[in-house]
């Protein structure tokens, strides 16, 4: 045996140690094709190229290390590893089944754990319920008018109730905001549905909540210019007898077959060519797939709702999303119905994000309106501030953080936010007081034309 290079070590018996670490795409290929796996039957999804590399360590570990030592060490064997074509055929099929089969047990698994979390959260929330009672009950008299309608609040249970036409009440915990009654409207009636908003709004959170309310499975998948017709048709792979093709549904053609919510998310972002493909599917109650021999209709489920979510109308790219692409006329049209444009929502933002944090971001919010620049301030982002002043984040911190890539001209206009920003941080035991004054900045003192103090700039401090 010649060696060329010994710098990356032997695998281990283990069936797991494939080496992975140590693999770019090429090694995984060259690994793949020398098993005998045609270069068009590749996986082009790395983590599925890796479970098909598992199942062939598992099956044939001294070949499989052979090829690693060949492609990935550098190592030249004396002969050429080979596989009988039934060896290669069975191996195909158990990875296919592998990857099929562990895509399946993700859905399961993340269904599991939302399960515990709700359990969890289920446990924590009357904990919670029974604590402000003991100390309402214990010091009652003690405790102004005020404090008790504020802690009432926390504990108070919101229940949002839908009604549709003569269906029956929808009811939900989640903290929704009002564009979302006209939402399930249009799913209960089956209308292709079209959010448009800015980023950060809520519009992936919403379709997912949907979904949750009408007992429905949720499915998505982001959309981007080089995504191809695949990703919604299905696949042609070779898992059947002898190396026979045989058809692998995709999860577009699941939902729309057995019923669900899909999600398509960012679709302004995707080729409006590709885009087409779909055309067919959501205008009328069926397709055709060619590839799928046995069966090439694929029939709309009556539980079948169609999302698409997108930061922009489909007309192209603006000043602000600027990678946005113009969506074709017939593909809009079968969503025009169901447009619905959604943007941060003050029901929801009050109900789940920290109050200084609130007043600071949308007071950051009304600069970048009346400026004009070209930044945003999320519902998301407050909602991460939320988490990490709840950790012990500074407010200072946690807006210098947000405005790490704003030019000095535009800091300058926050120097007012963030002096009383400072000042929050500095009188922990004056809250109330301290979000006042934030909340009372007088916007005429932030002028544009006003001349720099570089030198004491808050971000230089």
């Amino acid at each position: 045996m010649k060696k060329l290079s010994n710098s990356i070590p032997a695998l281990s018996p283990d069936n797991l140690d494939i080496g992975d670490k140590y693999m770019v795409s090429r090694h995984r290929r060259n690994i793949l094709e020398g098993l005998g796996v045609q270069r068009r039957d590749l996986p082009t999804i790395a983590s599925e190229q890796v479970l098909m590399l598992k199942a062939f360590k598992a099956e044939k570990p001294e070949l499989y290390c052979k090829l690693f030592d060949l492609y990935v060490r550098g190592i030249q064997p004396d002969m050429n590893p080979e596989l009988k074509d039934d060896d290669i055929e069975d191996l195909k099929k158990e990875a296919i089944s592998e990857i099929i089969a562990t895509r399946d047990m993700a859905v399961v698994q993340q269904r599991d754990e939302i399960n515990r979390i709700i359990e969890r959260a289920n446990v924590a929330f009357n904990e919670k319920i029974n604590e402000k009672a003991k100390t309402v009950s214990d010091g009652l008299e003690k405790i102004s008018e005020k404090i008790i309608e504020q802690a009432i609040k926390k504990v108070q249970k919101i229940e949002h109730v839908i009604k549709v036409a003569d269906l029956d009440p929808i009811s939900t915990d989640a903290v929704l905001p009002p564009e979302f009654d006209k939402i399930v409207s249009l799913a209960a009636n089956r209308v292709n549905i079209f959010l448009t908003g800015p980023s950060g709004c809520g519009k992936t959170h919403i379709s997912a909540e949907l979904a949750k309310v009408l007992g429905l499975p949720f499915h998505g998948q982001s959309c981007s210019a080089g995504m191809s017709e695949s990703i919604f048709s299905g696949w042609l792979l070779p898992i059947g007898d002898s190396g026979k093709f045989q058809y692998v549904e995709s999860p577009l053609v699941r939902a729309y077959e057995n019923g669900g919510v899909f999600l398509f998310d960012e679709i302004d972002a995707a080729d409006g060519n590709t885009m087409l493909f779909l055309n067919q599917a959501l205008a009328n109650n069926k397709f055709f797939l060619p590839q799928r021999f046995d069966n090439p209709v694929v029939e709309r489920h009556k539980d079948f709702i169609a999302i698409a979510a997108a930061n922009t109308f489909g007309n192209g790219a603006d000043s602000m999303y600027n990678s946005r692409n113009a969506l074709d006329a017939a593909s809009m049209d079968r969503f025009r119905m169901g447009v619905v444009e959604l943007n941060y929502s003050d029901k929801v933002e009050s109900a789940l994000v920290d109050k200084a944090i609130l007043v600071l971001g949308q007071k950051i919010r009304k600069i970048i309106s009346e400026r004009r620049l070209r930044k945003i301030m999320s519902t998301r982002f407050m909602l991460d501030a939320s988490k990490m002043k709840k950790a012990g984040w500074k407010m200072f911190d946690i807006f210098d953080s947000y405005s790490k890539d704003w030019s000095v001209e535009e800091k300058r206009l926050l120097s007012e936010v963030f002096n009383a920003c400072r000042e929050y941080d500095l009188n922990d035991n004056e809250t109330e007081k301290t979000i006042k004054d934030v909340s009372e900045i007088d916007d005429e003192v932030i002028e544009i034309n006003k001349p720099v103090d570089v030198d004491n700039l808050w971000w230089k401090k």
